[in-house]
């Protein structure tokens, strides 16, 4: 879009900003560097369509990634870096006017440093609210709820480069996944401990591959539902979220 397009969307009723923070980091032998930031501008474009009167802004394809650094091609921020990166983006389509900045995070990495920024600037740059959903578990068990329909198991499902990330690039971009590459990772479930020995110890601590599941069943078609269940999912939360706030305004 031109500056112009922006403006003129903004005149006919566009209130609203959606982006992503992805990352650019590994995602098993068999899915792109660029896995994060492909489902997260995707997720940013289905959340506007649903709200409406939301555009959809570039999405930050780098984030927090110091615990795939192992793996050759992993970009990663500091956290403070991120944090500053993140502040400075919202505080400038805060000045163009927005009523509701929506952020989303498409890596696990960015939820917690995600949290802290909202923590730090607040709910509101001048007139702008902002709205950041910060949720990760939610987000893996509605993954696990729909990989269960097709009997595939939650250790399968997987939180990184398993069924569903290599499901969900399946149905985006099956021209940037080789199913040939593909094969089981970690294949435990991912809890407290399993995240402490992963941001601890690094992916490698769990997986030699990279990969905390089992991607060999992943379907475009289920990537689809995947893909159904966390537009909803951050759908209903932001418009909760500007519903809330907009009352207590009135």
């Amino acid at each position: 879009m031109t500056w112009t397009q922006v403006q003129e969307a903004m005149n006919g009723g566009i209130r609203n900003v959606i982006f992503a923070v992805g990352a650019t980091e590994q995602h098993g032998p068999h899915l792109p560097l660029s896995t994060d930031t492909l489902i997260g501008t995707a997720t940013s474009l289905a959340v506007a369509a649903r709200l409406g009167t939301t555009i959809v802004a570039p999405t930050i394809a780098f984030g927090v990634s110091p615990h795939h650094m192992s793996f050759p091609g992993t970009l990663s921020l500091r956290e403070a870096t991120f944090v500053d990166v993140v502040e400075d983006y919202v505080r400038s389509l805060a000045a163009h006017g927005f009523d509701n900045i929506l952020v989303i995070s498409s890596h696990g990495g960015n939820f917690e440093p995600l949290a802290h920024l909202i923590e730090r600037v607040g709910p509101r740059i001048g007139e702008t609210r902002i709205h950041a959903h910060t949720d990760l578990l939610q987000l893996l068990t509605a993954f696990e709820a729909v990989a269960e329909e097709d009997s595939i198991s939650p250790e399968a499902c997987g939180s990184h480069a398993g069924d569903f990330e290599t499901s969900i690039v399946l149905a985006l971009r099956p021209d940037l996944v080789d199913m040939n590459a593909a094969e089981p990772g970690f294949l435990g479930r991912f809890d407290k401990d399993t995240a402490t020995a992963l941001f601890d110890g690094g992916t490698k601590a769990l997986s030699v591959n990279g990969i905390l599941g089992d991607p060999v069943a992943a379907l475009a078609s289920r990537g689809e539902r995947y893909l159904e269940s966390l537009t909803t999912i951050v759908s209903e939360y932001f418009c909760a979220e500007i519903t809330k706030h907009e009352g207590r305004e009135r």
